[in-house]
């Protein structure tokens, strides 16, 4: 059964949200024929452009990943505008954290690191850096 809902109402039920942040989502109702329904996810709240506006661009974050699909391991890029506590992690496609590669206050400038992926199943990974309030989000792909 596939559910459809629209973003803007996802948004306004969770409240006060913070972009690249996992929730956990919990669906309760009835289908038309009043059978009774209850769901739990996660969900993680990407950036689109439109939403770039909304950010504080007092610490600017980018992130990317060298090669992009990898096997078994990838080089993580990433920068800081100014010097500020970075936290970047992988996460599955469910929102658990799989690996947290960098939890430290790094000095402005471009960074390197290495995510060894042996231990992980082939699929789709999130890796997500935060420096301040800013957030980005770059999907990897694991194939073995």
């Amino acid at each position: 059964m596939l559910l459809k809902f629209d973003r803007l109402d996802v948004l306004g039920g969770l409240g006060d949200i913070v972009p690249g942040e996992v929730y956990q989502l919990t669906l309760e109702g009835a289908l038309t024929d009043g059978q009774p329904i209850r769901g739990v996810d996660c969900l993680m709240i990407m950036l689109e452009e439109d939403d770039m506006d909304d950010r504080d661009q007092s610490v600017a974050a980018s992130v990317d990943a060298m090669p992009n699909p990898f096997n078994p391991t990838t080089r993580i890029h990433y920068s800081v505008s100014k010097e500020s506590y970075v936290r970047l992690g992988v996460y599955d496609v469910r929102g658990r954290l799989v690996k947290e590669l960098v939890s430290r206050t790094e000095p402005q400038g471009n960074h390197v690191v290495e995510w060894d992926a042996r231990e992980a199943a082939s699929g789709i990974y999130f890796c997500r850096i935060q420096a301040g309030k800013a957030v980005q989000t770059r999907k990897l792909v694991l194939l073995k």
